[in-house]
């Protein structure tokens, strides 16, 4: 469990949106070919309140098979 850095109480996460495809194309100039940008969108609570923060990631995109 990750701590807050401000208030030092534990932070209670909960997923609001599971990671999903945000864009297909690589979104920073050094990202391999067949890079995603993806999306997850989290509640965050502790002391100092709650908060909803988005996560984005560069992850690789998983080939499709027919």
């Amino acid at each position: 469990m990750d701590v807050c850095p401000v208030c030092k109480h534990p932070i209670l996460e909960t997923i609001v949106e599971e990671r999903k495809r945000a864009a297909i194309a690589a979104s920073a100039p050094d990202a391999v070919a067949g890079t995603g940008r993806f999306l997850t969108i989290r509640n965050l609570i502790c002391a100092c309140g709650e908060r909803i923060e988005r996560l984005y990631e560069n992850r690789p995109l998983l080939p499709v098979s027919h």
